[in-house]
């Protein structure tokens, strides 16, 4: 063979040496590429699979957290009764053993009674649910007379809890609440009560598409507090009672005021209540409330409250100077109260007369102050008005 033939057989045979090593070269990146996206799609796949199962394991320890509250609450009740019957915990009487009977009785038995039932109504939610078990486990305490009325009235509210909560369209709802708001009208014999009626009405009917819903929520929260408030006093039923079951109780009404409870009331108000509002007005209605409900609740020090108490002071030294005479006995009473009361005493105070100020914004944006209240939010009422 000639150098020549030699030469050229030895440039091919590196040619194609060459070539196999760039063809492995990027086989082999291909392949880690491939590896890396694989792992990838594990890792992804693990977390989705993990958060999946957190989810199902939330749901399960709620279901038994349920079953648990409503174990306590048949055991409570029991116990409740032993006690008073004056009978050792082992042993139980006639009564007792009835009452027990009863629990599971009421436990066997649909609810609500299957004459309210509607194929409408939509599964319970979680409040509901609690409600009914509530209902249930409470009623071998009511009167045996009363106790068929009792089974419908809670049964009438849980089935209209339901009815809400199901897929309705919002002019339907509207028709339905204008309707009933027309019946109560026609019933009433209080100018007050007619007067907050016919303005309810006229806010619904006047609400454009996008408003209506949350209109209709609105006013149906009134409702629901309303009766449920109604029935707790119908049946002798105690906050403390309600929040053992698991059942959140309803905004109180008519109460000495609390800052903590009713600045939560007002935030969930104000949420509820921009519907209701002109668009203009939506952007510095909830900025007054939401500095105000600051100020409400602000922690202050104790050289704070000690200036706010020496401007209260300073306010009623003023209004004594055109005060009349019942009305300076009044203020003076006051100011002692102040001067002599210590830190923890006078930030009550503060509160107190800080709730007094939400009248102003009653006015300002003119909210009826009995629907507050009706909220759970407590102002003074303004004289001569039966807002």
């Amino acid at each position: 063979m000639s150098i020549k033939a030699i030469a050229i057989l030895a440039v091919l045979i590196v040619a194609v040496g060459c070539g196999e090593k760039e063809d492995y070269k990027a086989r082999f990146l291909e392949l880690r590429e491939q590896h890396k996206k694989e792992i990838d799609r594990l890792k992804t796949q693990q977390k989705e699979e993990h958060k999946a199962y957190e989810q199902k394991l939330g749901s399960y320890e709620t279901e038994l957290g349920a079953l648990r509250e409503k174990l306590d609450v048949v055991e409570e009740h029991l116990d409740k009764t032993k006690k008073a019957a004056g009978a050792s915990p082992d042993v139980l009487t006639a009564g007792q053993e009835k009452a027990e009977e009863e629990t599971v009785r009421v436990d066997e038995e649909s609810w609500p009674p299957a004459d309210i039932e509607s194929s409408a109504v939509s599964p319970p939610g979680e409040n509901d649910y609690m409600l009914e078990w509530f209902a249930r486990s409470y009623e071998p305490f009511i009167a045996g007379e009363m106790r068929e009325e009792y089974r419908k009235d809670f049964g009438d509210y849980i089935a209209g809890l339901r009815e809400q909560s199901a897929a309705e369209l919002s002019l339907d709802r509207k028709e339905k609440m204008l309707s009933g708001l027309q019946e109560q009208i026609a019933q009433t014999t209080d100018d007050g009560e007619r007067e907050l009626l016919e303005g309810r009405m006229e806010k619904i009917q006047n609400a454009d598409e996008e408003d209506l819903e949350g209109v209709i929520d609105y006013y149906q929260t009134l409702d629901n507090i309303d009766g449920l408030n109604n029935l707790m006093e119908k049946y002798n039923i105690s906050r403390e009672e309600l929040r053992e079951a698991g059942v959140t109780p309803p905004p109180r009404d008519n109460w000495w005021p609390e800052a903590k409870e009713i600045a939560y009331n007002l935030n969930k108000f104000v949420s509820k209540y921009e519907p209701l509002m002109d668009e203009g007005r939506r952007e510095q209605y909830s900025k007054d409330f939401s500095d105000y409900i600051t100020d409400l609740t602000a922690h202050r020090t104790d050289e704070q409250v000690l200036q706010k108490r020496d401007q209260m002071i300073m306010e009623m030294e003023e209004d004594y100077k055109a005060a009349s005479d019942r009305e300076k006995q009044r203020l003076e009473r006051r100011m002692r109260r102040l001067q002599n009361s210590d830190t923890d005493s006078l930030r009550r105070w503060i509160q107190i007369d800080g709730l007094r100020e939400l009248n102003q914004m009653v006015e300002k944006y003119d909210i009826p102050g009995s629907e507050l209240r009706q909220s759970g939010v407590w102002i003074p009422r303004r004289r001569g008005s039966r807002r």
